[in-house]
């Protein structure tokens, strides 16, 4: 009776790292497939000032983005993300994009663009009727206060547009998978099929063995 052989730990651990590598790195269909946009809901803005929220607009050069009424943020960051605005960030902490826009701002600017001189500038007003004040602190350092206005700009120091009606932030723009883990993953894969040869070469010859055995009986 033959005892089974087991697996070489190299090959158990390739196959580990393979189908860790599969779940974790988004596919082509998985990365086309955007994220489903928020219905406008919620309060407009003189609503949203008067009951003590904090009214946040959010422009691109184009349009704007998003607007809508945060309650109680803690911070500025708190409020775009209670409008439902995603926010991310450089290992700095500057905001490099804003529900994935620009797209590729964080990877391709690292937040600020130095050909145009272009990022995602934070103002404040105090109230509805005030101008816009470009903020001394960054959005995780800075809590709006009951009644006043955020605005995000993405431009060379450009101030936001005014908006009073909600606005729902568009879906999440597609971000290409970069070529480091596709390059991980087939390195780990190479690995697991070598250790699954050097495998089978090392058993091949026992079990050869054993049915020459077999036979003789």
């Amino acid at each position: 009776m033959t005892t089974p052989t087991r697996i070489p730990a190299l090959l158990r651990i390739g196959l580990a790292l393979v189908l860790a590598l599969l779940l974790s790195t988004p596919t082509a269909a998985l990365a086309a497939s955007p994220t489903p946009s928020p219905t406008p809901s919620g309060p407009n803005q003189s609503r949203c000032t008067a009951h003590g929220g904090v009214w946040v607009i959010v422009d691109l050069p184009e349009a704007t983005m998003a607007a809508g009424c945060a309650t109680s943020p803690r911070n500025g960051q708190d409020a775009l993300e209670q409008i439902g605005v995603t926010t991310t960030s450089t290992s700095k902490g500057l905001i490099c994009e804003l529900q994935g826009r620009p797209l590729d701002s964080c990877s391709k600017y690292k937040g600020f663009n130095k050909k145009t001189g272009e990022y995602w500038g934070y103002w404040h007003r105090d109230s509805p009727q005030a101008g816009w004040t470009y903020s001394k602190k960054g959005a995780t350092n800075y809590q709006p206060q009951p009644g006043t206005i955020e605005g995000w700009r993405w431009g060379a120091k450009v101030q936001p547009r005014w908006r009073t009606e909600p606005m729902a932030a568009p879906a999440m723009p597609p971000h290409k998978a970069g070529p480091l883990p596709i390059l991980i993953t087939l390195g780990v894969i190479v690995v697991g099929a070598v250790a699954f040869w050097i495998w089978r070469r090392r058993t091949a010859g026992p079990r050869a063995a054993e049915e020459t055995v077999g036979r003789r009986r």
